[in-house]
């Protein structure tokens, strides 16, 4: 009897080769919108893996950033079906547990994940969102490390999947910006300015405002 083909329990998204791309030509989020006639939401979806990568966007692509659009097809669709067969692993009751935690209706119209099509496709999309494999690699990742930085406010247990949420999107954002040259020095100039920060409670406040501080720390580079 013939060996299975091997099929690994993690998977990239073309997202991940699009940002090494950007990176090594210094394009940023917007500058590649502008090449290709498309939106800046667009280019952050599509590192995010919460936009496909249909046949105009291949092209596009291959003309402004580099390989040829059968590449980016074959990307998208390896990609497609590896997510579909990590969804299929999880038990229903599991998947069922995890994805109550998170506030579905503000992050759909924040625009982090595609409106599903069907039911199954929500547990596809937050698996891409935030590129876990599992429930698992999920708490592994955010739950434990959240638990850990709220011990002391019990009103943070139950917030697990709206925190985590948020910052998977300020990970995506980070990994898009493009920024200086890493300063210890003046990041030990500027940590009084960004601890006041912690103090706002709206992320839409402190978030563009702390991006501004944080991006002359470390041209050329992005995270």
């Amino acid at each position: 009897m013939a060996d299975a083909p091997f099929q690994p329990d993690w998977f990239s998204k073309p997202g991940d080769t699009l940002l090494t791309l950007m990176e090594h030509r210094e394009l940023t989020c917007d500058a590649l919108a502008k090449k290709l006639g498309r939106s800046e939401a667009t280019v952050r979806g599509l590192l995010a893996g919460s936009v496909e990568i249909d046949d105009a966007l291949a092209q596009g692509l291959a003309d402004c950033v580099a390989g040829t659009a059968a590449f980016w097809r074959s990307r998208q669709s390896s990609y497609s079906a590896s997510l579909a067969r990590a969804a299929s692993a999880i038990p229903q009751e599991t998947s069922s547990a995890w994805l109550r935690q998170f506030p579905h209706r503000d992050i759909l119209n924040q625009g982090w994940i595609a409106k599903p099509n069907k039911p199954d496709d929500l547990l596809q999309a937050y698996l891409a969102y935030f590129g876990v494999v599992d429930p698992i690699e999920w708490a592994e990742r955010y739950a434990k490390s959240l638990k850990v930085a709220f011990r002391t406010s019990p009103s943070f247990k139950s917030k697990s999947g709206s925190l985590s949420a948020w910052l998977r999107r300020g990970e995506l954002e980070a990994a898009s910006m493009l920024t200086a040259r890493w300063s210890p020095q003046l990041l030990r100039e500027r940590i009084q300015e960004m601890r006041v920060l912690t103090k706002a409670k709206t992320p839409a406040y402190f978030l563009p405002r702390l991006s501004t501080q944080a991006s002359p720390l470390s041209p050329g580079t992005i995270l």
